[in-house]
């Protein structure tokens, strides 16, 4: 670990073991008005933080500010972009933006997970709320798989510095968890998803060479298997897979929130990322040819059709 870091975590700490994190939240909004003050006028009103901040799970000073910004349908920001761009590089608290159409929220919506859309309350008041999975089952699976690929690593580093997060999205989902100890903590998330803690630890390390083992996991990792970063690839080495109809449906919902994650940084993408970007889908589509029905591949090649036409 670096010493920035060691030093970031011991503050943490310190702040944790006095409870006198709310201390910081001032400084912090000191950061976001600095974030505002280097955007124009007339998209000042459409930006705003969510996650950790808002909801109050934040832990200073290594939790960053995640920020939403809007795009009006009558507005066009592209004009911006170099502006929102250059004021995220130059403030150390914001690391994440992320941008929104309005024009094609009403498509995307369905795809976006109903937990991650409650870190994100205000973005509801631009939505239907009518077209916002109702399945809370299914999205506590895939929310719960998706956070914890984001999150392992630095549960594994220090678990203390990441339970207020988790204790919030414990109660998100309305489930209770051991925070006791860290092996007791993701031992209950591995019931929840049905695997095997060896086989956490497995994919926590992107560690594909026993794909013979992992595989059975495949439905709730997909995106795992295809991809290690944006631009850099994993081949993938997948025979057809016999999955239950509820394992396909796990699968399609987690490459609709992954979907909804790519829609939510389109704004960002350069000439060059293109080819990157239509490579993880082509990966996607051969994912759906192995691994779904006639009916549930239909689906996934429709999702990924939408997605697409937000590229335009």
């Amino acid at each position: 670990m670096k010493v920035r870091q060691k030093i970031l975590n011991f503050i943490a700490k310190f702040n944790n073991f006095f409870s006198i994190q709310f201390f910081w939240y001032p400084i912090y909004l000191v950061f976001f008005w600095l974030f505002l003050r280097c955007l124009p006028r007339k998209v000042k009103p459409y930006v705003w933080f969510r996650n950790s901040l808002l909801d109050g799970s934040f832990t200073p000073p290594i939790s960053d500010i995640d920020i939403s910004v809007l795009i009006p349908e009558e507005e066009d920001f592209l004009k911006e972009k170099a502006t929102l761009k250059f004021a995220m590089e130059n403030n150390i608290l914001v690391h994440e933006v992320n941008v929104f159409e309005q024009k094609h929220l009403k498509m995307m919506t369905p795809l976006g997970n109903i937990f991650e859309l409650e870190r994100d309350p205000y973005l509801k008041d631009f939505i239907d709320n009518d077209l916002i999975s109702s399945n809370k089952d299914l999205d506590t699976i895939t929310f719960l798989v998706r956070t914890l690929e984001a999150d392992i690593h630095k549960l594994r580093i220090d678990f203390s510095l990441r339970k207020r997060k988790w204790k919030r999205i414990s109660r998100y989902i309305d489930r209770d968890f051991d925070f006791s100890d860290l092996n007791k903590f993701l031992g209950e998330i591995s019931t929840i998803l049905g695997i095997s803690k060896n086989a956490l630890k497995t994919l926590e390390e992107s560690n594909f060479d026993d794909y013979e083992s992992l595989s059975k996991y495949f439905y709730l990792f997909p995106v795992k298997f295809i991809i290690c970063s944006f631009r850099e690839f994993h081949e993938i080495k997948l025979k057809d897979l016999e999955l239950s109809e509820e394992q396909q449906t796990i699968l399609i919902r987690i490459i609709e929130n992954e979907l909804w994650g790519l829609f939510s940084q389109n704004y960002w993408l350069e000439d060059g990322d293109l080819e990157g970007l239509n490579r993880h889908l082509d990966n996607i589509l051969i994912l759906g040819d192995k691994a779904l029905s006639l009916k549930n591949n239909q689906k996934l090649k429709s999702n990924i059709l939408k997605f697409k036409t937000t590229l335009n």
